[in-house]
């Protein structure tokens, strides 16, 4: 509110301005800022930053005897460095150092103002291209699912008129060989229909046009096409009797998934849980509580229908699939996993880091530093997990030569693992109800 009380100055959208005279009814209008500049020194500026992120280590680290670091030698030690700083990047790399001192994760720092080139949005297709007879040619097509309304497949569309196995002649009427780069051709096509040339064959003669529109990333489409890889091989390894779950993350992405996969398949024996690469997030105890549900009984009614308590529930064994790039939300999951007796780890220690970050104010020139606010202790009253990980009850590495021969050694082991736990597993859900009762009062 201004000084007199009469204007309104508001942040919008987009960190934009925007002004309203104050009444009844506000009216906000665009505040023009198009013209304002501000000259820096930028020595002054990274003097300040680093001020700034010296205290924010020692006002924000959750312990505060810093773990023993004499903190004002540790900034004389770097101080002396910051007048040969000659870039925003060489600040950056200066406090990086600084702030490894404390031996820690969750502790980084990011962005500013850097140099950064426009970047060109290369539109992606959606499939795995080879050069074949001096042509590009189509080897894979991701679906997205077909049905998922958040993963745009541009060669999968319904009727689009190109299979596995074609070859795209041209885009937009450019010609295409060999010795071109399709990207170059589809650079600024995101989102815009674009014209290939496609055949059954190498050449011209036959040939047909479709439109599709590229996308700007893949990740997700691949993403996807692994876990639904994994998710058949497993059911096709075991008979249908084990299912698969795959967790990203513990954060939005971990838990929709996790109930789309996990509930969708309680009717199996057993699972495979795999949190390899999990980026964590959140203490993903909900998962755990699903996970570790016991059985309390069941219910018939007079349809002659059995239901169980706790719905939602599988019984049998459990295996998790760990690796060395799960870490944080990832390293607690099969910590928790563990700690009660859910089931058998499998794979590579975590990355191991349990100082988690809270909120600390953004660097004065948009840059940023996560400060560990908060750390993990165990039931016995220890610190754990900090720059020691979760190890494995089994450990297999990942061969490199085998994933290239499309093997994955730690799925493999996860699967014979859970089916040699079913040859001992006596089931205890009663999946048929006891006679019923002749006697009145019982």
């Amino acid at each position: 509110m201004s000084g007199d009380g009469k204007t309104l100055l508001l942040m919008g959208p987009e960190q934009s301005l925007l002004t309203a005279d104050i009444a009844d009814e506000i009216k906000p209008e665009a505040l023009n800022t198009s013209d304002l500049k501000m000259f820096i020194d930028p020595r002054q500026e990274w003097r300040q930053i680093f001020d700034e992120i010296w205290r924010m280590e020692k006002q924000f680290f959750y312990a505060e005897n810093m773990h023993g670091l004499d903190w004002q030698t540790i900034r004389g030690r770097y101080e002396v460095l910051l007048p040969y700083v000659s870039t925003r990047e060489d600040l950056n790399l200066l406090l990086v150092e600084m702030i490894a001192e404390l031996q820690v994760g969750h502790n980084r720092i990011a962005g500013g103002d850097i140099h950064r080139e426009t970047p060109v949005a290369i539109g992606l297709l959606g499939a795995d291209l080879s050069v074949q007879n001096n042509a590009y040619r189509v080897d894979k097509i991701y679906t997205g699912e077909q049905w998922n309304p958040f993963l745009k497949a541009p060669l999968a569309a319904p009727g689009i008129g190109i299979a596995v196995g074609d070859y795209i002649l041209e885009v937009n009427g450019i010609g295409l060989d060999a010795g071109s780069n399709i990207y170059a051709l589809l650079a600024q096509t995101v989102g815009k229909q674009v014209t290939l040339l496609v055949n059954d064959r190498p050449e011209i003669d036959g040939a047909h046009e479709i439109v599709v529109e590229p996308v700007a990333s893949e990740r997700a489409l691949r993403q996807w096409s692994w876990i639904e890889d994994n998710r058949k091989y497993v059911e096709e390894q075991t008979g249908g009797r084990v299912g698969y779950v795959y967790l990203p993350d513990t954060g939005a992405s971990g838990f929709t998934f996790f109930n789309r996969m996990f509930f969708s398949q309680i009717d199996k024996e057993a699972m495979i849980i795999d949190e390899r690469r999990n980026g964590g997030g959140q203490a993903a105890n909900y998962i755990t509580d699903v996970l570790g549900r016991g059985y309390l009984g069941s219910w018939k009614d007079r349809d002659g229908l059995i239901s169980d308590t706790p719905g939602g529930a599988l019984y049998g064994p459990k295996v998790m699939l760990v690796d060395q790039d799960a870490g944080s939300g990832g390293d607690f999951l099969p910590y928790a996993f563990k700690h009660q007796n859910i089931g058998t780890l499998i794979g590579k220690t975590t990355w191991g880091g349990l100082i988690g970050i809270s909120a600390n104010p953004a660097l004065i020139d948009g840059g940023s530093l996560v400060v560990p606010f908060f750390r993990f202790f165990s039931t016995t009253g220890e610190w754990r997990i900090e720059n020691e990980g979760v190890s494995p009850d089994v450990e297999i590495d990942l061969e490199p030569d085998a994933v290239n021969r499309g093997v994955d050694t730690q799925l493999d082991a996860g699967i014979a693992e859970v089916m040699r736990q079913l040859e001992d597993y006596q089931a205890i859900k009663q999946i048929e109800a006891p006679p019923l009762p002749t006697v009145l009062g019982q």
